[in-house]
C-alpha cells in the first residue's frame, strides 16, 4: 500500500484490519521511512487492530515452523491469522506453502 499499489487500498478500504505485531514492527523499523512515510504509517496503524501474541499463537507458531520451515516473523504473521480465522492478505509468494493451513489472498 505504502509502494503506490491502488488494490491493496481497495482491499482495506472500509474494513477492520488485524495485523500482528511483527507487521506493526516491520512497517515502523524499515530503514527507507522517511518523517512523512512514518507518519502516515503510525496514521493507518491507529486504525488497525494489532494482536500481540499469545499461548494459542505461540503453539501455531511453532506447529508452522516445524512443518513448513518459514521464518520466525512469517510464522507468527500466518499464526496469528489463523487463530483468529481470517485470510491473510499479502505480496509474499512464500506463504503460497502455507495454502492449507490458512486462507490466502494473494495481492
Amino acid at each position: 500500500m505504502f509502494d503506490g499499489n491502488a488494490a491493496v487500498t481497495g482491499i482495506l478500504q472500509g474494513r477492520e484490519v488485524f495485523l500482528s505485531f511483527i507487521t506493526e514492527i516491520e512497517l515502523l523499523s524499515s530503514k527507507r521511512n522517511s518523517a512523512e512515510l512514518l507518519s502516515r504509517k503510525r496514521a493507518l496503524l491507529q486504525d488497525c487492530t494489532i494482536i500481540d501474541v499469545n499461548a494459542r499463537i505461540k503453539e501455531l507458531v511453532i506447529d508452522l515452523r516445524k512443518r513448513h520451515g518459514l521464518k520466525l516473523p512469517d510464522c507468527i504473521i500466518a499464526a496469528t491469522a489463523i487463530h483468529l480465522d481470517l485470510a491473510l492478505v499479502t505480496s509474499d509468494n512464500h506463504f503460497a506453502r502455507l495454502k492449507d493451513e490458512v486462507a490466502l489472498y494473494m495481492i
